[in-house]
């Protein structure tokens, strides 16, 4: 068994995710989907919407899908605002307009979601060539990071407002032989976003340290060891007899 234990799947709805709870309410929150007008993305969407979400802005790059998918989210809303607004999030010009209109209309984001992806061609990555492969940059690694920062950097009513960002991915990242250009993408947007939020408290090594300079921690004299580790494990765990 793995040291983590097993995780129980679930291919159809778990009731602790029951969008009835009234702790999962998103009644004072406004919602953006990037990509979601279709599939995962507007399932996202419609969820937020059942969750009574003050606001939901669903992008997608062709009108149409998004016009479409709004009309139903509408119909299926019994509280939630509903936009519709076509974006290609790769093309910067497209996003400055969007922050130029929700800025505007005095729009707040506090939830997004980045569901927005480039699917490659299944060729190899010479066949698929540079400017291909720069194409799912453009779109699963600087689209992602571009989108994030507006939504860092968006202008804020007051203090503690709590911004939420959720990055979708699938499984599909993993199989470079049929997508190399598509995984090596994906992969590098999840990297950027992993980076962004790799941050330890400040805190953390302050009592580290004091912990070190303690007669607990005498085993540790000329050793090497890092903040993130676990002082219990280190005190009596399998890590204190490899160091």
């Amino acid at each position: 068994m793995s040291r983590y234990g097993r995780l129980q799947l679930h291919q159809n709805l778990s009731p602790n995710s029951s969008l009835s709870r009234p702790e999962l309410s998103q009644d004072v929150k406004i919602a953006l989907m990037a990509g979601g007008s279709s599939s995962i993305g507007y399932a996202i969407a419609k969820a937020f919407v059942q969750a009574s979400a003050a606001k939901v802005i669903i992008l997608g790059r062709w009108l149409e899908a998004i016009q479409d998918a709004t009309k139903q989210l509408r119909k299926d809303s019994q509280r939630s605002e509903v936009v519709g607004l076509a974006c290609h999030v790769s093309k910067p010009d497209e996003v400055d307009k969007l922050s130029t209109v929700l800025e505007r209309e005095g729009t707040r984001v506090g939830v997004q979601v980045l569901n927005a992806a480039g699917m490659s061609r299944p060729v190899p990555i010479l066949k698929r060539g540079t400017e291909g492969v720069w194409e799912d940059y453009e779109m699963n690694v600087r689209g992602d990071l571009d989108m994030t920062e507006r939504f860092y950097k968006q202008k804020r009513e007051g203090h503690g407002s709590q911004k939420l960002l959720v990055n979708v991915s699938t499984h599909a990242i993993h199989d470079w032989t049929k997508m190399p250009g598509y995984g090596l993408t994906k992969n590098g947007g999840t990297l950027v976003l992993q980076l962004i939020v790799v941050r330890n408290a400040a805190n953390l090594p302050g009592q580290f340290a004091v912990w070190t300079a303690s007669p607990e921690a005498r085993f540790l004299h000329g050793r090497f060891v890092w903040t993130e580790w676990d002082v219990e494990e280190l005190k009596s765990g399998a890590v204190r007899e490899r160091i």
